[in-house]
């Protein structure tokens, strides 16, 4: 998959390079078979296989920014005659993989790679992100720059699917400046960040850790997990360290206070003023 990540670095540099400020660009279709190793998914129920693929695919589009079209979702999906056209078989749900007619997500392939968290809406330009698909706390590390928009009071708004964060009580959201505001039931962060600063970082991860799926890719060693608390500082970067670390509740915001004066590696962490927390915005 090293030469799709190749593929993908260069359509987006072609789209950077049209005219004097780029073009906005699309992969209109892109993908995995699901009946990889001649379907044995569907006969032994592991589509670990699969998951590796489409995670290849996904983190490489990612973490280049490439908006993309996932090939394909087919309603009429069965394991024999596929996505009924051309004898392929993309589709990301079939009716033969349903178990459970009362789960929305029965039915879904190689979904722990495909359901994602990702920013909805960036009060800035993104710069970095990366999820940790198969690390049991699911860790999603996000940073953009508010340098060129100063402008824009609009929050950041994340999408931070139930279906990796099983509760909300296991979320845990650490922030590098500014709040949050936790929606579970949307689904949804919305996070205003701190206007004085150009850098912002946002970590999500499970507090719990959830094994379902931390198998191991074919022929693959495991690497060490990324504990949430572990973070990689470089210099310029927003820093976070394990004081970042708040429970959320619903309709509660979240603050996190600029690091001092002093030495921006010692941060000084404050939660909202009580007379914040049932409001949109924290106190002055």
């Amino acid at each position: 998959m090293a030469s799709f990540g190749r593929v993908v670095e260069h359509h987006r540099e072609c789209a950077d390079h049209v005219g004097p400020y780029g073009v906005p660009s699309l992969i209109g279709e892109t993908g995995i078979p699901q009946d990889l190793s001649d379907g044995d998914a569907y006969v032994t129920g592991d589509f670990s296989k699969q998951c590796w693929a489409l995670d290849t695919v996904l983190a490489a589009v990612e973490s280049r920014f490439c908006s993309f079209t996932l090939w394909c979702y087919t309603a009429e999906n069965t394991n024999e005659r596929g996505d009924q056209w051309n004898g392929e078989d993309f589709s990301c749900w079939s009716k033969d993989q349903v178990t459970d007619t009362d789960d929305l997500n029965s039915g879904g392939r190689a979904l722990p790679a495909l359901v994602r968290p990702y920013a909805l809406r960036t009060a800035g330009t993104p710069l970095r992100q990366k999820f940790d698909t198969f690390s049991k706390h699911r860790m999603w590390d996000y940073r953009y720059s508010s340098r060129d928009f100063k402008h824009v009071t609009a929050p950041t708004v994340i999408f931070v699917p139930q279906f990796q964060y099983v509760k909300q009580e296991w979320l845990n959201i650490r922030v590098s400046d500014g709040y949050y505001e936790l929606d579970w039931e949307a689904q949804t962060v919305s996070w205003w960040h701190n206007p004085k600063r150009n850098m912002h970082r946002i970590l999500i991860s499970l507090r719990k850790g959830d094994e379902r799926w931390t198998f191991l890719p074919p022929t693959a060693t495991r690497r060490p997990s990324r504990r949430p608390t572990a973070v990689t500082q470089s210099a310029g970067e927003p820093y976070l360290d394990e004081s970042y670390h708040y429970t959320t509740q619903p309709s509660t915001n979240h603050a996190a206070s600029d690091p001092s004066s002093g030495s921006p590696f010692r941060p000084s962490i404050y939660p909202p003023p009580p007379s914040a927390r049932s409001s949109s915005r924290p106190s002055p």
